[in-house]
Protein backbone atom coordinates (compact mmCIF):
# COMPACT_ATOMS: atom_id res chain seq x y z
CA UNK A 1 0.00 0.00 0.00
CA UNK A 2 1.17 3.57 -0.63
CA UNK A 3 2.74 5.34 2.29
CA UNK A 4 0.84 8.26 3.78
CA UNK A 5 2.56 11.56 4.46
CA UNK A 6 4.00 11.83 8.00
CA UNK A 7 1.29 14.33 8.94
CA UNK A 8 -1.36 11.66 8.41
CA UNK A 9 0.54 8.66 9.76
CA UNK A 10 -1.68 6.74 12.20
CA UNK A 11 -3.64 9.89 13.02
CA UNK A 12 -0.61 11.37 14.76
CA UNK A 13 0.19 14.99 13.98
CA UNK A 14 3.78 15.27 12.77
CA UNK A 15 5.36 18.58 13.74
CA UNK A 16 7.85 19.39 10.98
CA UNK A 17 8.99 22.44 12.97
CA UNK A 18 10.43 20.18 15.71
CA UNK A 19 13.56 19.64 13.60
CA UNK A 20 14.28 23.40 13.49
CA UNK A 21 16.80 24.94 15.91
CA UNK A 22 15.01 25.40 19.23
CA UNK A 23 15.45 29.14 19.76
CA UNK A 24 13.19 31.89 21.05
CA UNK A 25 12.67 33.07 17.47
CA UNK A 26 11.61 29.60 16.29
CA UNK A 27 9.17 29.42 19.21
CA UNK A 28 7.86 32.85 18.14
CA UNK A 29 7.44 31.53 14.58
CA UNK A 30 5.65 28.40 15.86
CA UNK A 31 3.36 30.47 18.10
CA UNK A 32 2.31 32.76 15.24
CA UNK A 33 -1.34 32.12 14.40
CA UNK A 34 -0.74 31.07 10.81
CA UNK A 35 -4.40 30.12 10.39
CA UNK A 36 -5.12 33.87 10.27
CA UNK A 37 -2.75 34.33 7.30
CA UNK A 38 -3.08 33.49 3.63
CA UNK A 39 -0.73 30.54 4.24
CA UNK A 40 -3.03 28.76 6.69
CA UNK A 41 -1.89 26.51 9.57
CA UNK A 42 1.67 25.15 9.26
CA UNK A 43 0.29 21.59 9.24
CA UNK A 44 -1.26 22.34 5.83
CA UNK A 45 1.85 23.87 4.23
CA UNK A 46 3.25 22.22 1.12
CA UNK A 47 6.56 20.40 1.30
CA UNK A 48 8.05 23.19 -0.82
CA UNK A 49 6.93 25.92 1.60
CA UNK A 50 8.20 23.88 4.56
CA UNK A 51 11.56 23.41 2.85
CA UNK A 52 12.11 27.10 2.13
CA UNK A 53 10.73 28.23 5.51
CA UNK A 54 13.15 25.81 7.24
CA UNK A 55 16.02 27.13 5.12
CA UNK A 56 15.29 30.77 5.97
CA UNK A 57 14.67 30.11 9.67
CA UNK A 58 17.98 28.22 9.94
CA UNK A 59 20.07 30.75 7.98
CA UNK A 60 22.60 32.77 9.98
CA UNK A 61 22.23 35.76 7.62
CA UNK A 62 19.28 38.12 7.77
CA UNK A 63 16.67 36.47 5.56
CA UNK A 64 12.95 36.73 4.86
CA UNK A 65 10.88 34.35 2.78
CA UNK A 66 8.14 36.18 0.93
CA UNK A 67 5.69 33.43 -0.05
CA UNK A 68 2.83 33.75 -2.50
CA UNK A 69 2.09 35.65 -5.66
CA UNK A 70 3.38 39.19 -6.03
CA UNK A 71 0.15 40.78 -4.83
CA UNK A 72 0.01 38.51 -1.76
CA UNK A 73 3.56 37.98 -0.43
CA UNK A 74 3.54 36.71 3.18
CA UNK A 75 6.60 37.12 5.43
CA UNK A 76 8.48 34.35 7.23
CA UNK A 77 11.75 35.67 8.59
CA UNK A 78 14.62 34.58 10.78
CA UNK A 79 16.14 35.98 13.95
CA UNK A 80 18.90 37.85 12.10
CA UNK A 81 16.24 39.66 10.01
CA UNK A 82 14.23 40.84 13.05
CA UNK A 83 16.54 43.81 13.87
CA UNK A 84 16.36 44.90 10.21
CA UNK A 85 12.56 44.82 10.38
CA UNK A 86 12.83 46.90 13.56
CA UNK A 87 9.51 48.68 14.14
CA UNK A 88 7.49 46.14 12.14
CA UNK A 89 8.82 43.18 14.14
CA UNK A 90 7.01 41.16 15.52
CA UNK A 91 3.84 41.99 13.58
CA UNK A 92 5.63 41.42 10.24
CA UNK A 93 5.64 37.62 10.76
CA UNK A 94 2.74 36.31 8.68
CA UNK A 95 1.91 39.75 7.29
CA UNK A 96 1.85 40.81 3.67
CA UNK A 97 4.70 42.93 2.30
CA UNK A 98 2.27 45.79 1.62
CA UNK A 99 1.09 45.69 5.26
CA UNK A 100 4.56 45.53 6.78
CA UNK A 101 6.27 47.96 4.44
CA UNK A 102 3.58 50.10 2.79
CA UNK A 103 6.03 52.94 2.08
CA UNK A 104 8.57 50.60 0.45
CA UNK A 105 6.14 48.56 -1.65
CA UNK A 106 5.96 50.94 -4.65
CA UNK A 107 9.74 50.84 -5.15
CA UNK A 108 10.45 47.25 -4.03
CA UNK A 109 7.65 45.64 -6.06
CA UNK A 110 9.79 46.02 -9.21
CA UNK A 111 12.41 43.62 -7.77
CA UNK A 112 9.78 40.90 -7.31
CA UNK A 113 8.39 41.50 -10.80
CA UNK A 114 11.84 41.30 -12.40
CA UNK A 115 12.84 38.16 -10.44
CA UNK A 116 9.60 36.44 -11.45
CA UNK A 117 9.92 37.53 -15.08
CA UNK A 118 13.50 36.28 -15.46
CA UNK A 119 13.46 33.41 -12.95
CA UNK A 120 16.77 34.77 -11.61
CA UNK A 121 17.74 36.66 -8.49
CA UNK A 122 17.73 40.46 -8.46
CA UNK A 123 20.24 42.33 -6.32
CA UNK A 124 19.91 45.74 -4.74
CA UNK A 125 22.78 47.94 -3.64
CA UNK A 126 23.65 49.97 -0.57
CA UNK A 127 24.46 52.78 -2.99
CA UNK A 128 20.73 53.57 -3.04
CA UNK A 129 19.40 54.82 0.31
CA UNK A 130 16.08 53.61 1.70
CA UNK A 131 14.08 55.63 4.20
CA UNK A 132 12.51 53.47 6.93
CA UNK A 133 10.94 54.03 10.30
CA UNK A 134 12.83 52.24 13.03
CA UNK A 135 13.02 52.72 16.77
CA UNK A 136 10.33 55.41 16.66
CA UNK A 137 11.86 57.69 14.07
CA UNK A 138 12.52 57.86 10.34
CA UNK A 139 16.06 57.19 9.23
CA UNK A 140 17.98 56.81 6.02
CA UNK A 141 19.37 53.27 5.70
CA UNK A 142 21.64 51.50 3.24
CA UNK A 143 21.01 47.82 2.50
CA UNK A 144 22.59 45.42 0.05
CA UNK A 145 20.98 42.12 -0.77
CA UNK A 146 18.73 40.39 -3.21
CA UNK A 147 15.47 38.66 -3.99
CA UNK A 148 15.79 35.11 -5.29
CA UNK A 149 12.73 33.40 -6.77
CA UNK A 150 12.08 29.97 -5.22
CA UNK A 151 9.72 27.05 -5.72
CA UNK A 152 9.60 23.93 -7.77
CA UNK A 153 11.31 24.15 -11.19
CA UNK A 154 9.21 26.27 -13.51
CA UNK A 155 6.83 27.36 -10.75
CA UNK A 156 7.93 30.39 -8.74
CA UNK A 157 6.06 30.28 -5.42
CA UNK A 158 7.93 32.91 -3.45
CA UNK A 159 11.16 34.84 -2.97
CA UNK A 160 14.01 34.70 -0.48
CA UNK A 161 15.25 38.14 0.49
CA UNK A 162 18.73 38.15 2.03
CA UNK A 163 20.60 41.16 3.31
Amino acid sequence: PPMSPPDQDKGCAYDWTAALPQTDHIRFFCNTDWSRTSLGPTSTWSQTLRLFASYVLSDSRGACLWWGDISNLTAIYNEAYAPLAAGVHPKLMGSLFQEGYPDLWPSIRQYFVEAKRTGAGVNYSSATPTVVERKGYTEETFFSGGFVPVGMPGAIEGFINTT
